[in-house]
């Protein structure tokens, strides 16, 4: 089982000048201490990828007009909930949220390893994270 930090897979949803980025590199030595319940990992749909200058808005609410406080990375994690008004709840790695359209987003899946499965988790450095497995 790999575990990865969600500020350290380009899952990762972390606030740099205003946008997201994101580190493919795993965290050595981080783990999962537990699934969180509730959540889901999520992919961007390959046409929201298509032009990365673009970029996936989050917004500070379930809105277009909401301010946008970043840009989504190629995988976010999502509360497993309904879309609230076409948008999809997302999480920081620090819990904090945001709202993605429904649109961009689809269920995960890792092409070059479909049996591959990925768990939302709390992980060793206090952050929430990706358990693929």
């Amino acid at each position: 089982m790999r575990s990865i930090s969600a500020l350290a897979l380009s899952a990762v949803l972390s606030i740099v000048s205003g946008s997201v980025r994101a580190d493919t590199r795993a965290s050595p030595g981080l783990t999962a201490i537990h699934p969180m319940p509730g959540l889901v990992c999520m992919n961007l749909v390959p046409d929201a990828l298509l032009d990365p200058a673009l970029g996936v808005p989050v917004h500070a609410g379930p809105s277009l007009t909401s301010p946008r406080t970043g840009f989504a990375a190629s995988v976010v994690i999502a509360r497993d909930a309904p879309p609230r008004d076409g948008f999809r709840e997302v999480l920081w790695a620090d819990g904090t949220s945001g709202w993605v359209a429904a649109s961009a987003l689809q269920p995960w899946s890792n092409p070059w390893a479909p049996a591959r499965r990925c768990r939302v988790s709390y992980m060793t450095d206090g952050k929430l994270g990706f358990d693929t497995h």
